[in-house]
């Protein structure tokens, strides 16, 4: 069986989508975040409540579909509505976990540069764990000010962008590398 690898062009795709939201988290402030939350909120809900509609009222079928997709997007909908900065203070925490995660995944992609003599394994590395460090940061002591915390994770997320497009080209050249040592 072959194992699904991302392109070069989903990770490119994948960063600027990074960069992207780092940009928006970095120069838009908490209010505005606080206005997207509350009209996802609404969505949800309105979601949550035609779902619930066609579950209970119209009874096209018996499947329990809309009723389960109906009730977890109301009261996501509701608490997104009832406590948007409860929703927008998670936010350091998924970066953090996504940072640690990549990192880690990263890491092992620097062990197989390392072991393909990549001469720039050594850099990749100190990178990953410079950005293990920050996400480890970001879990355990969430900064005050969420405005700093939405502003750090922007730009952890523009960093982190970075450090996929540069691993994502160095696995590049090991693959070149190792293709070129098993034709020899």
């Amino acid at each position: 069986m072959k194992k699904k690898r991302l392109s070069i062009s989903d990770t490119i795709i994948l960063a600027i989508l990074f960069i992207i939201c780092g940009v928006l988290l970095c120069f838009f402030n908490v209010n505005i975040l606080l206005i997207a939350a509350r009209i996802v909120g609404i969505a949800l809900l309105l979601i949550g409540i035609y779902f619930l509609y066609v579950y209970f009222k119209k009874r096209i079928s018996t499947s329990t579909t809309p009723f389960f997709l109906g009730i977890p997007s109301a009261v996501i909908g509701i608490f997104m509505l009832a406590s948007p900065e409860s929703v927008i203070a998670i936010l350091p925490i998924l970066i953090g976990t996504t940072c640690i995660v990549n990192s880690i995944i990263s890491m092992q992609k620097t062990f197989i540069a390392k072991d393909a003599n990549v001469p720039t394994w050594k850099i990749s590395l100190v990178i990953d764990i410079l950005f293990l460090f920050i996400g480890v940061i970001m879990l355990l002591k969430p900064i005050q000010a969420l405005t700093s915390i939405i502003r750090i994770t922007g730009v952890v997320l523009i960093a982190e962008a970075f450090l996929l497009l540069w691993t994502s080209f160095q696995l590049k050249e090991t693959r070149k590398i190792e293709k070129n040592n098993t034709s020899q």
